[in-house]
């Protein structure tokens, strides 16, 4: 591969941290040409290793061949008047001063909204209603922004702002600011295992796989359709009443059969017969509820895609629901799990709020950056990794040697807790420096600052800044005048907002310009009943008593124990390799994970139900036929036949079972009784003689004819 390389290019270089460089540059050194992007002002990924050094370093072993970006082609000259004073209040004469290439445009270009009352003074507006506010008649006066690809002025849209907050805690607070007044919002949040469709439709999940579990009993009546008080709900569970509830009956009812199913189609039965769909979607937030049930139906696909290998070096065992939920449970320490999926994704004109860091590369017309006062010291219980040799550039082995960890304790005493911040607060200020300059950065024709003059007073006997604001007092000197903001230095025209105590509240969309076009009267679409896009046989269900059958016994019953699908799937594959490819059987131990004495077992059943089918005049076999037919309400209907056996007078289909009662058709007879309707495409030239069921734990073979 190394032979194949022309040309190495990195960006976003300032994000790189030592041990991906050193892979890197193994590539580099091989290469006829590497180039570099990156901007070491914009380093803000300490947490996952990267650090400045890195560039600096680099920039210095080779300054004939590094080529400083001198222009800007993002923000007006006005905005580029802010951003050059910040720049060089933040890193002094390292800061090379961009030239804009844009023209000049009409309109302010810094704004500050001078936030006297803090977060949490009483009685008075917090700053997230006054920001949302500030958007809102944004919105609805009409102001403009320059168009990118026409450069002409237009009317602002949502999707012309963005709000750049530090914690995606506060991001939900803005959010719900920001929508009490119309505005869309297109965020990422948190609680996704928290919501009420996720908890409901867990509790369903839950007790559908284990009928005994009256606490999700309580769970899913007290909080899903329908739901019942908690009282009634409680009474009913003391007197044994509660398990009569209709909706519990129904999930009581599928309870063996999940444990045959795949996790997706278990959880796909279980959100049908409660109706957790219809409902989620008639929440206050039905958009909402409906993405976080759509992203556990995905987290279901992603479990039963992951391979048993991996799942089982995690301790999960098996394919059941009840394993699939403490998965789901294991894995909310990772990060970003909680994260609740964005019902607007797909949605252009929205509002969108990110964090500081998630901004970097990006731009909007219209920036509003929040949350100065955001602490900028690590939290208690961090461990970071340092390089320390990283002046040795052209010595990687050198650099990742001189690796360590970086812990910072959480201390019950502050004087000691304190010892540990102080020795890292040169880190800190450094990261903060490159924080504030990636923010205010982002905007292209204006730039609007929730300016934190709610901040107290410093204690003059701190060694240092604090908050994102005392890192930008502390290197810019920022002074508010009449009409401009002195930064470094540089008066800067700026438009002052003072807020008054109380927040007003403008309605966006609702007036006449907002409304979409109608033609001819509003009138609803009549209610109609809703059905399934696609569905599998087994999800059937039907009123209709199993017929008696005819009972062929074709050996003794093995000790079943317990069944879950992956046995399942490992016996129909190993009885489709002896009924049909005998030839492939040595390969069934490492497909299977079936031991010697039950593939001998399976082989004898295998053999034993074939001799009987050549004596009924059905020698030819044919296993797992995929099919796929409409059904006259309109959904589709797709499945895999087991077995369909031939002879001259006709066929027969056979579904193989394990588990289960081992005798019968019971709830089996819909998924039985829809082959029927597949037998015509299957075998055009034959007549379905019967359809039936293989116990393959039991050796019973129950048959049913269909004439």
């Amino acid at each position: 591969m190394l032979d194949e390389i022309d040309c190495v290019i990195i960006d976003e270089f300032q994000d790189t941290n030592p041990v991906q460089f050193a892979l890197l540059w193994h590539l580099g050194k091989h290469a006829q040409r590497t180039l570099l992007v990156g901007d070491v002002k914009q380093s803000i990924m300490g947490f996952q290793g990267a650090d400045p050094r890195l560039s600096v370093a680099l920039a210095a072993a080779y300054p004939d061949t590094t080529d400083p970006l001198k222009n800007n082609y993002r923000s007006t000259p006005a905005v580029m008047q802010f951003v050059n004073a910040l720049g060089q209040g933040l890193f002094g004469n390292a800061y090379e001063h961009l030239t804009p290439d844009r023209k000049a445009v009409e309109g302010t270009a810094l704004e500050l909204l001078n936030a006297t009352n803090g977060r949490a003074v009483r009685n008075t507006s917090r700053p997230p209603a006054h920001i949302a506010e500030r958007i809102a008649r944004i919105l609805v006066d009409g102001e403009t922004v320059t168009d990118r690809h026409s450069s002409v002025a237009r009317r602002a849209r949502p999707s012309d702002i963005a709000l750049l907050v530090c914690r995606h805690t506060t991001a939900a607070r803005y959010a719900e600011e920001l929508r009490a007044r119309g505005v869309p919002v297109r965020i990422a949040e948190n609680g996704w295992s928290a919501s009420p469709a996720v908890q409901a439709a867990r509790a369903a999940l839950a007790y559908a796989a284990n009928p005994a579990d009256f606490h999700s009993a309580l769970v899913l009546r007290t909080l899903g359709p329908d739901p019942l008080p908690l009282q009634t709900a409680l009474s009913l569970q003391i007197d044994g009443l509660l398990m009569d509830d209709p909706v519990l009956v129904r999930l009581a009812a599928l309870s063996d059969h999940l444990l045959r199913l795949p996790v997706p189609d278990a959880l796909n039965l279980v959100l049908q017969a409660t109706g957790l769909h219809e409902w989620a979607i008639a929440l206050p937030e039905g958009a909402q509820a409906r993405a976080d049930l759509l992203r556990l139906e995905a987290e279901a696909d992603a479990f039963a895609t992951a391979h048993r290998d991996l799942k089982a070096a995690s301790g999960f065992h098996g394919d059941t629901p009840k394993v699939f939920l403490g998965w789901l449970d294991a894995r909310t320490a990772e990060r970003d799990f909680d994260r609740r999926p964005d019902p607007s994704a797909d949605v252009a004109e929205a509002v969108e709020i990110v964090t500081w860091h998630a901004s970097k590369g990006r731009e909007w017309p219209i920036t509003v950056v929040a949350e100065f006062d955001y602490d900028i010291e690590e939290r208690p219980g961090t461990t970071a990794t340092h390089f320390e040799a990283l002046d040795q550039i052209d010595d990687m082995s050198a650099v990742l040697a001189s690796a360590k960890l970086v812990h910072t304790p959480k201390l019950a005493a502050p004087e000691a807790q304190s010892r540990f911040i102080e020795s890292r607060r040169p880190d800190f200020e450094s990261n903060a420096r490159n924080l504030l300059y990636v923010a205010l950065t982002r905007a292209r024709d204006r730039l609007i600052i929730e300016w934190p003059s709610f901040l107290k007073e410093r204690d003059t006997d701190a060694s240092g800044a604090t908050c994102l604001f005392h890192v930008l007092e502390d290197a810019c000197h920022p002074k508010i005048g009449q009409g401009t903001l002195r930064v470094s230095g540089v008066e800067c025209p700026a438009e002052i907002r003072t807020l008054p105590a109380q927040a007003g509240l403008t309605m966006f969309g609702a007036g006449e310009a907002k409304m979409p076009a109608q033609f001819g009267l509003i009138k609803p679409l009549p209610r109609v009943t809703q059905t399934p896009w696609r569905l599998n046989p087994s999800q059937l269900t039907s009123n209709e008593p199993p017929p008696a059958t005819q009972e062929i016994f074709l050996g003794e019953p093995w000790d079943v124990g317990p069944s879950d699908a992956v046995r399942g799937t490992a016996l129909h594959l190993a009885m489709r390799t002896y009924l049909t490819r005998p030839n492939l059987a040595v390969a069934l131990p490492a497909a299977t994970g079936l031991d010697a004495e039950v593939l001998k077992n399976v082989a004898e059943r295998a053999r034993s139900l074939k001799e009987w089918l050549s004596s009924q005049r059905f020698p030819g076999l044919y296993c797992e036929i995929p099919v796929l037919s409409a059904m006259v309400n309109g959904a589709e209907l797709s499945g895999t036949i087991d077995l369909v056996a031939a002879g001259p007078s006709g066929c027969l289909i056979i579904d193989h079972k394990t588990g289960g009662p081992g005798a019968g058709l019971g709830q089996y007879w819909p998924q039985l009784s829809c082959y029927r309707v597949f037998a015509t495409g299957v075998m055009p030239d034959k007549t379905l003689k019967g359809v039936g069921i293989f116990w393959i734990d039991y050796g019973r073979l129950d048959l049913v004819s269909v004439l």
